[in-house]
């Protein structure tokens, strides 16, 4: 926390000087306006108006570089706020960005040719409402376990709800990943931060619930590949656990939208209980020890935001 001086100014007003690295950072110069708010709590909030930013650019050589560190390059670009990226290389770089492209909203290629690739960012931040991505992956998330739980009943699971749980995790990455790149945009960017109507410590919760999201539907996935994969004598165990999740996961994010921390404790104590389950079934059967690894990744993922909602700000 910085302290300033209070200066008067004539008979009726007060003035402080704003931090340089503030102003900076807003995009803000001499003769701009900014915008003075009380608040709840009678603070006055300081904002400046959105300007949109000016061409982030990258170029990236990618000759001789296998899918997965394209892959990782492209991410990290997204992730950090480039809205302009050439990407170069030989000739197979064409077809492996058309289709790594699909895991990103609002990227689309400009220009192409065999050995270059531009790709232009068409989001619009100030049309971003960051809580609404955190529900979208919600729903997938819960349409995955609606899937799981359907299946964990089968004999025999079938292959292609393999296919469909993967499709959907597809979608939670997209969402997450944007979430990423606006958490990055907005984290010490006062203007971005006005734009959202979060503050900082707003955006990052509901980055963390992103996060954690994103790894509780890896698990899911995770979890049907490797029943498909054996036949446990245990089903009936790893239906019940799976139900259990599937009722901790919707207590959790329902805490966090309500702001409910009561709740959030209640999930704490239930996921704690579930870690029993987990570990009688990996005693009782060594054979599934990559599903009950799976199930653990879940429910650390839904006790991480059952926690992060006890420690939010109110």
């Amino acid at each position: 926390m910085e302290q300033r001086k209070l200066i008067r100014l004539g008979n009726s007003s007060f003035a402080i000087a704003l931090p340089k690295e503030w102003v900076e950072k807003a995009g803000l110069k001499k003769g701009d306006d900014i915008f003075i708010e009380r608040n709840n709590n009678g603070e006055l909030m300081v904002s400046s108006k959105f300007k949109a930013e000016d061409e982030k650019k990258i170029e990236i050589n990618l000759e001789g570089k296998d899918e997965e560190f394209i892959k990782k390059k492209l991410h990290a670009a997204y992730t950090k706020g480039y809205n302009l990226i050439t990407l170069k290389g030989d000739e197979k770089l064409n077809k492996i960005v058309k289709g790594l492209l699909n895991d990103y909203l609002s990227f689309e290629i400009i220009d192409s040719n065999n050995n270059e690739i531009t790709i232009k960012d068409f989001f619009d931040i100030k049309e971003a409402k960051f809580e609404n991505f955190v529900r979208r992956i919600d729903m997938n998330l819960r349409e995955m376990f609606e899937l799981i739980i359907s299946q964990s009943k089968n004999k025999i699971i079938k292959k292609s709800s393999l296919k469909e749980i993967e499709e959907i995790d597809r979608a939670v990455n997209k969402f997450y990943f944007l979430c990423s790149r606006i958490f990055f945009k907005g984290v010490d960017n006062p203007t971005v931060l006005n734009v959202l109507k979060l503050d900082g410590s707003q955006l990052f919760n509901n980055w963390w619930i992103a996060f954690h999201l994103e790894s509780l539907g890896d698990g899911l996935k995770y979890a049907l590949k490797q029943l498909c994969k054996i036949n446990p004598e245990k089903k009936d165990d790893i239906y019940n656990t799976l139900l259990k999740l599937q009722q901790n996961h919707i207590e959790s994010i329902e805490s966090f939208y309500k702001n409910d921390s009561e709740k959030a404790m209640k999930v704490i104590e239930e996921t704690k209980k579930i870690r029993e389950d987990i570990e009688k079934l990996e005693k009782d059967n060594s054979r599934i020890l990559k599903i009950t690894e799976a199930l653990e990744q879940i429910r650390r993922s839904i006790y991480q935001n059952a926690k992060m909602v006890l420690y939010m700000r109110n």
